[in-house]
């Protein structure tokens, strides 16, 4: 007879033992096999190991409340002795509580910024497939396109399917006596069906019925027109032409590199200028689903010295994927260094407010050894202590991220004004805020509360009751590298600060050799 088929099924005595806690895994474990082993003399092995899969099955239920039941219970006395600390120690716990609310006010305000660049142009749907063409010449990466690149595209490569020029200019709009400087962006048809900017009055089929037409924004029909419905009335451009309201779009999101006021068909250039192979626009393509990016730039590299035989100087094409225009510079940098930078300064400043409470945690842990001496007398394990001190820290940093909360409610205007951003706290519409801020706790709790829960639960029973636990600690490395590190950190970053004050006070008050009061600078048109 086969060796495994005379002992007890090994899967069901694992089941048995994740269910059971550790003291009564033995006794019970015993009982069992006791039975299986009567079954097993009198039945043979195979009754015998279903006897044992129905005494484990039929116990799981009463296993999952006996241990639902101990969990909440000992959870419940982890939350009083951690509410009680914090009241019977309230000084530590405000200083504790207010550096870490501190340290995450920082690194959420920093985060919202980070969170804004890296959201740039993602609101379009088909974001994915859109694409900017961008050509080098001479050595350097140019942005604009010669006006027929992006049709020829469409036209002779089916990995294209949509394509359209955008010509932003500075124009003057007329309407009565209201006239402004607005951005005019001049596009082609497929502009709508490429880019997800809706479109709440008009038709979205046929945006621009004649050559003349014009789609505005809500911000600019409110301008001009006021509460008049500004569908078929005349905006006149640039003093010359005039253009009739044909649809209104939604205002632009912040977080796009494509903002304008009113736009207009391409094709009022005339089809003259718009077949040439002069630089004249910015082109967006959108390709399939299926297609190779990097296959298709191989494929139009060399497109545009095929076609324009006027020089003989060097025109590569390439393609640059939209939701990266906005951080990557095509003539290199751009503005990930400064998410890279930023990002890095948040962590650091989240993991000094974590340090700080280590090292706080850990000087006064001698308060809390006889608590930790008789916990273990009484039948605590070091897992239950090293429980019992994370979710402390945990609640501290929970407490510490709804006092963030409300000061980065309270600084987010004026953070605002000097990132010159529309950044917003609603977790409610934003998951990822959400995610964000329960990641921030989680990380901030588990991080500040390692080195206090492993610390503390190593403390011997007999040496606290005797007096004699600070031998185990008369060599605290690990806490003088924390303070030396966190000491470093804090230096690095106010050095930082100081030379980006002085340069910028340099900047605003440096002698140019001229008298700057009362000195305008006008722009002209």
């Amino acid at each position: 007879m086969n060796a495994d088929r005379k002992k007890p099924p090994k899967i069901a005595t694992w089941l048995l033992r994740r269910m059971t806690f550790q003291e009564d895994e033995r006794s019970l474990l015993g009982d069992i096999e006791e039975e299986f082993w009567d079954v097993f003399s009198e039945w043979g092995p195979f009754k015998a190991g279903c006897c044992y899969w129905v005494q484990i099955l039929i116990s799981i239920p009463s296993f999952f409340k006996f241990y639902v039941y101990w969990s909440v219970t000992m959870f419940r006395n982890y939350l009083k002795t951690a509410l009680r600390v914090i009241k019977k120690h309230r000084a530590f716990s405000f200083i504790n509580i207010t550096g870490l609310a501190v340290g995450m006010t920082c690194c959420v305000l920093i985060l919202l910024w980070v969170q804004d660049e890296l959201s740039y142009d993602r609101f379009h749907v088909n974001h994915k497939q859109l694409y900017r063409t961008i050509l080098k010449h001479e050595g350097k990466w140019y942005t604009a396109s010669p006006w027929a690149f992006a049709p020829i595209l469409k036209e002779e490569y089916p990995e294209v399917t949509l394509c359209t020029r955008y010509a932003s200019r500075n124009l003057i709009a007329a309407h009565g006596e209201c006239s402004f400087y607005e951005s005019v962006a001049f596009v082609d048809s497929d502009f709508f069906e490429m880019f997800t900017f809706p479109i709440e009055e008009g038709n979205p089929k046929n945006p621009f019925p004649t050559n003349n037409s014009a789609i505005i924004t809500e911000r600019t029909a409110k301008k001009y027109f006021g509460d008049e419905d500004p569908i078929g009335k005349a905006l006149k451009i640039d003093n010359d032409t005039e253009l009739s309201v044909t649809g209104i779009i939604k205002n632009i999101p912040s977080n796009s590199h494509i903002s304008f006021d009113i736009l207009a068909p391409v094709k009022l250039f005339g089809d003259e200028t718009l077949t040439d192979w002069s630089l004249g626009s910015d082109s967006y393509i959108m390709l399939q689903k299926n297609a190779s990016p990097d296959v298709f730039r191989e494929k139009i590299s060399g497109v545009i010295m095929k076609y324009d035989t006027r020089t003989n100087t060097e025109n590569i094409a390439d393609i640059q994927p939209l939701s990266r225009i906005h951080l990557y510079d095509v003539r290199g940098g751009g503005n990930i260094l400064y998410v890279y930078i930023f990002s890095t300064i948040a962590v650091f400043i989240l993991l000094i407010a974590c340090i700080n409470f280590m090292n706080l945690s850990t000087a006064r842990g001698g308060m809390r050894a006889k608590e930790v001496g008789m916990r273990k007398v009484v039948g605590a394990r070091r897992s239950n202590v090293i429980k019992q001190f994370f979710g402390e820290s945990i609640l501290l940093s929970t407490i510490a991220l709804c006092v963030a909360i409300g000061l980065v409610v309270l600084l987010l205007p004026a953070f605002n004004n000097i990132a010159q951003k529309s950044l917003s706290l609603n977790p409610g519409n934003n998951a990822s805020i959400l995610l964000g801020l329960l990641g921030i706790t989680l990380f901030t709790g588990f991080i500040s509360g390692s080195y206090p829960a492993l610390f503390l639960s190593a403390f011997h029973p007999v040496r606290v009751i005797k007096g004699t636990y600070t031998k185990s600690s008369q060599k605290p490395m690990l806490r003088r590298a924390l303070v030396i590190f966190q000491f470093t950190i804090a230096i690095v970053l106010i050095i930082g600060t100081v030379f980006v004050y002085k340069q910028l006070n340099y900047i605003r008050n440096k002698e140019l050799g001229f008298n700057r009061r009362q000195v305008l600078s006008v722009p002209m048109n």
